[in-house]
């Protein structure tokens, strides 16, 4: 007779100990991968490394934000972190740009004075970069700071619990209000991707369990939404960039309004297919608050409470 295989211990039967300890494990890891990154960006900022410091650098603020709620010592660091990603953030933009502006054979002739103003922008950013990821302490204090106190699990499952509700509600309940007879803009998706990435974010930080049932539905819905906004959103960018030299002379308007035109047609698709993912993407999430909201018994039977959306402020 075949022995089934155990199963999976599931998010209730995690002791507090086990998920902050699994937590510190991954803080190690995320910084391993935060330091190899930036020693790769410092060398050359290519689009790989750059891409891949930014999301080193998500995951280890995911990571930040669930280790302070069993131990707020950490090293103060976010802001520096945030700091960081709003420099690179600027630098991947334009990569991207040139990457695009570049595939548009059909336009090469044309598009000649602008992959030249992108490439200028990439030079000095890349050169505002480096300067400020070589003068940066992140990485030192990363190292050198550690939280002297015991952490405190006593509430760890129920605050998680409600911190996870609370990132679930703000980043997909906008989806709720979508409609046909109204279309949502790109800027309004792009807020909903952030937000949308943070929640990803927090949970990859967390142990494979609280990935399961509906949670992990609403994750793998996420991954051709969260895709498609970015494109809507790198291709408004780019048009704004475009708008903005136009404006400044430093390119004809007539000679770009095919280009234009083109951008604006592919964003008008790339909307159509967003609006069709936007409902199973909020079905999906809604299934999942309601997973983390049900009621559940820890180890020892003590009933956690439902998670509840953390007071304004």
């Amino acid at each position: 007779m075949r022995r089934s295989k155990p199963k999976s211990p599931s998010p209730v039967a995690q002791t507090p100990a086990a998920v902050h300890q699994h937590l510190e494990h991954f803080y190690r890891k995320s910084a391993q991968d935060y330091e190899r990154w930036l020693i790769s960006c410092r060398q050359g900022l290519s689009r790989k490394p750059v891409h891949q410091l930014r999301a080193s650098i998500r995951r280890l603020l995911a990571c930040l934000e669930l280790l302070e709620i069993s131990r707020p010592a950490r090293p103060a660091v976010r802001g520096k972190l945030r700091r960081q990603l709003l420099l690179l953030g600027g630098l991947r933009d334009t990569q991207v740009q040139l990457r695009c502006v570049k595939a548009e054979r059909r336009f090469a002739t044309t598009l000649r004075p602008l992959l030249e103003l992108l490439r200028r922008r990439e030079r000095r950013l890349a050169k505002a970069v480096l300067k400020g990821l070589h003068s940066d302490q992140t990485l030192h204090r990363l190292k050198r700071q550690r939280a002297t106190k015991e952490p405190d699990l006593r509430h760890l499952i129920p605050r998680l619990r409600r911190l996870i509700d609370h990132k679930l509600q703000q980043a997909f309940d906008p989806l709720g209000s979508f409609s046909r007879s109204r279309p949502v803009d790109g800027k309004a998706h792009h807020r909903i991707r952030v937000l949308a990435r943070e929640y990803r974010c927090l949970m990859e930080a967390l142990p494979p369990d609280w990935r399961r049932g509906d949670t992990g539905l609403l994750l793998s819905t996420l991954g051709p939404f969260q895709e498609i906004i970015g494109q809507i959103h790198d291709r408004e960018v780019l048009r704004h960039r475009i708008g903005h030299w136009i404006a400044a002379g430093k390119l004809p308007a007539d000679t770009f309004q095919a280009f234009g035109d083109q951008l604006q047609s592919e964003n008008s698709a790339l909307l159509e297919a967003c609006g069709n993912l936007d409902r199973p993407v909020f079905h999906a999430a809604m299934l999942a608050l309601r997973q983390i909201r049900r009621p559940r018994v820890s180890p020892a039977g003590q009933r956690f409470p439902a998670a509840v959306p953390p007071p304004p402020g």
